[in-house]
């Protein structure tokens, strides 16, 4: 048994460069960084642990960002085959657990490394693939765990996990909701996501707080996406928008803006800095009376409402991520 089968040729790798282009940036964000390791530390064979070994089972119980519901020895288990799992650390002091497999790529059989790079939190980023210790390069190795996964969807199509960016189309289905959603920060905060959203030419923005339940719209404006290039400023000015909470209680906020129907529009003003990283870090914010407010000298009462103010301002550079990832130009 050779493990399942796993080729293309150098005229499809060259015909798809634009379309792997994207795939390639999107592993390289989904798996962190490609690392090249080419060594370990002392003997492997007094290194080497087996399979139950608890550091080895924090990658074989785990799973990859893009396939939350798979463990990852279950894709690589049932892909290659003689699988093989074992732990060591590396020359540079990293601890690593390799895997090592068979398949056939090109018509012939070879063996593939896999290596896993264990954090100190319990997590783990992917490292260097190598096919008969020759390292690849991310194209390869993004096409190759691509394989893998895929192979796993077709044996179990119950388990096959939509986009981001279909998750968020179908959260505007659901909710009557006009418009494509071009890129999503959704996977970058558990407790909500920013999408990008256009309805003809019109583009605008669709806030989905999943803690408090709540759905907003901001009008789009490229003041407001390239926000977080302020950080090169030595002032870094505030943010005004109204956001429009849709099928909105009126709560102890309910006098903030204007009502249209059961839609709220909450005029913002929101203060903000940047940390040593580049991270957005939420400041103050107030709101004001009236759908055209000139002074913004009231306080939101609503933690809820607080909560949805600071999502925006928390997801948009992984929004603009995304949107780099999907190569969506934001036009006029």
């Amino acid at each position: 048994m050779t493990g399942a089968h796993f080729s293309f040729n150098q005229k499809q790798i060259e015909g798809g460069k634009s379309e792997m282009k994207k795939r390639i940036l999107m592993m390289a964000i989904l798996f962190l960084m490609v690392f090249l390791i080419t060594g370990c530390g002392g003997d492997d064979k007094a290194n080497a642990l087996t399979s139950l070994d608890q550091r080895t089972n924090v990658v074989r119980d785990g799973h990859l960002n893009e396939h939350p519901d798979v463990k990852i020895s279950d894709a690589y288990d049932g892909f290659f085959s003689n699988a093989q799992w074992k732990y060591f650390d590396s020359k540079d002091g990293k601890k690593i657990v390799e895997f090592s497999g068979n398949c056939t790529y090109k018509d012939k059989e070879i063996n593939v490394r896999q290596q896993f790079i264990l954090g100190d939190d319990g997590t783990f980023t992917v490292g260097a693939v190598a096919f008969n210790d020759i390292d690849q390069d991310q194209l390869i190795a993004s096409v190759l765990i691509s394989k893998v996964y895929d192979e796993y969807y077709a044996k179990h199509p119950e388990l096959k996990v939509s986009s981001p960016i279909q998750q968020a189309q179908e959260l505007l289905k659901d909710k009557n909701i006009q418009g494509t959603v071009l890129a999503t920060s959704m996977g970058n905060n558990p407790d909500g996501y920013l999408s990008l959203v256009k309805d003809v030419n019109r583009y605008e923005f669709l806030l989905c707080d999943l803690k408090n339940k709540q759905i907003a719209e901001i009008q789009f404006s490229q003041e407001l996406y390239r926000f977080p290039a302020n950080k090169q400023q030595k002032y870094v000015p505030p943010l005004i928008f109204n956001m429009t909470i849709l099928k909105d209680v009126h709560d102890r906020d309910d006098k903030d803006g204007s009502w249209n129907g059961p839609n709220h529009r909450i005029p913002i003003y929101a203060l903000y800095k940047f940390d040593e990283n580049g991270k957005v870090i939420p400041g103050m914010l107030t709101t004001a009376w009236g759908a055209n407010p000139s002074h913004y000298q009231g306080y939101l009462n609503e933690q809820k409402n607080v909560d949805l103010a600071n999502l925006f301002l928390t997801e948009m550079t992984s929004l603009q991520e995304n949107c780099q990832l999907n190569q969506v130009e934001v036009s006029f």
